[in-house]
């Protein structure tokens, strides 16, 4: 999890969850996309899945089936997200991921990604900036006053 301060405590026992960048990329670009539930043999568009008191997101409407990893593969190959955007959130799930295993671990292993992880999350940060740079103010989102 990525707060302003820098990296804070990943949720070890869900490290599947979306990031905020994620979860911003799929607000921004990708919230009228489809979203294939397997066992339902159905499709619903990212912003009607559910989420529920547990804290669980990305839940297929009808069965409840855990979405997360289809939503993301999304955002992977999602046209509508520049490719150096798609690459950069790559590696920092990458790297996120390789925190989670290796935070377990003694010594300066897990402190190294960290810094890297922070690194990476500042170069994604800076490749959404510029990507939305030519989306004009009206399609940009909702702003915040």
């Amino acid at each position: 999890m990525f707060r302003a301060g820098g990296l804070a405590h990943v949720d070890c026992r869900r490290p599947r969850v979306l990031s905020t960048e994620e979860r911003a990329l799929l607000f921004l670009h990708c919230c009228d996309h489809s979203v294939e539930c397997a066992p339902c043999a159905s499709s619903f568009c990212v912003s009607e899945l559910g989420s529920d008191l547990r804290g669980h997101t990305n839940l297929c409407p009808h069965c409840r089936q855990d979405l997360t990893d289809g939503v993301r593969a999304h955002l992977h190959k999602c046209d509508m997200i520049s490719e150096e955007v798609r690459r950069r959130a790559q590696a920092v799930r990458a790297v996120s991921e390789r925190l989670v295993k290796e935070s377990y671990e003694p010594g300066e292993a897990a402190d190294l990604l960290r810094q890297e992880i922070e690194t990476a999350v500042r170069a994604l940060k800076e490749a959404m900036r510029e990507s939305s740079a030519g989306i004009p103010e009206a399609d940009s989102g909702p702003t915040l006053r």
